[in-house]
């Protein structure tokens, strides 16, 4: 999955990645017919990347919420990096209308801030 394409399926689930994060990967994975599933991860600076951004950004998502690692450590995750960080928080959102459910994970440590997101398909 390229940038535009994970643009466009920001779009699609009405979430707005906050300025100072620069997409770093993303992937789609297929299993029935429909939109399939995909992943995407964005990279920040420490300083830049903090929960407040995120939700300012995306005020249609609940607030951010601390998550520990054994909670977030899922394949969606993995493949895209993901290690335990000091800080970890996370959201979801239901399906709402035609958009698909949808969890979002910030990390942060000293050097930087990833946003992790992922969206179900249908």
């Amino acid at each position: 999955m390229n940038e535009e394409e994970v643009s466009r399926g920001l779009q699609d689930i009405a979430f707005d990645v906050p300025s100072g994060f620069e997409f770093v990967q993303a992937f789609t994975h297929t299993e029935f017919v429909g939109q399939p599933a995909w992943r995407a991860r964005f990279d920040a600076p420490s300083e830049a990347g903090d929960d407040t951004a995120v939700s300012a950004a995306n005020p249609s998502y609940p607030p951010l919420q601390p998550v520990t690692c054994a909670a977030s450590s899922t394949s969606n995750w993995t493949a895209l990096g993901l290690t335990c960080e000091p800080e970890m928080l996370s959201t979801s959102r239901p399906a709402q209308g035609t958009a698909d459910p949808v969890t979002v994970l910030l990390t942060k440590n000293t050097r930087q801030s990833s946003l992790f997101i992922y969206s179900q398909g249908h």
